[in-house]
């Protein structure tokens, strides 16, 4: 597993940003994202393993690394971009991409825009008019005394 730059890397392999919203269930893919978590874990099993929130403008996805832990977690910081490669699969119904090569990219070249996602914040109830607003006290009040 590479976790650095390593210029020898070969030149054939094809690197094609794909999407958050794009990724389907055992795709293979190698593109970039940006990493806005990182943490360290042991699984019930005792192993370490590397968690991480990828990121782009579409959304977000859980990462996992399995393999060389120590040298991944030294070899990136939070916020910074990464090129991975590996493969989607699913935990606990949801997406997870299995990690099994990742290189930090230098940031300059990178649009920072194509990797700024910010998600939706909950949806909030409807804004009461003036009036109800004002009855709403009274009406916790009422419901206390029943």
């Amino acid at each position: 597993m590479n976790h650095t730059h390593n210029p020898e890397t070969n030149a054939d392999e094809r690197i094609r940003k794909i999407y958050v919203k794009d990724l389907k269930l055992n795709e293979a893919l190698h593109t970039v994202f940006r990493a806005t978590r990182k943490e360290k874990h042991t699984s019930r099993g005792g192993k370490a393993f590397l968690a991480l929130t990828l990121v782009d403008r579409t959304g977000a996805i859980e990462g996992r690394v399995f393999d060389n832990v120590d040298a991944a977690d030294q070899a990136f910081s939070a916020d910074d971009f990464l090129l991975v490669k590996g493969k989607i699969g699913q935990f606990h119904g949801k997406p997870q991409l299995v990690i099994d090569r990742l290189e930090r990219l230098d940031p300059g070249p990178i649009e920072a825009q194509e990797f700024a996602w910010n998600p939706a914040p909950p949806s909030e109830a409807p804004a009461h008019s003036r009036e109800a607003r004002e009855e709403e006290p009274q009406r916790l009040h009422l419901t206390r005394r029943l």
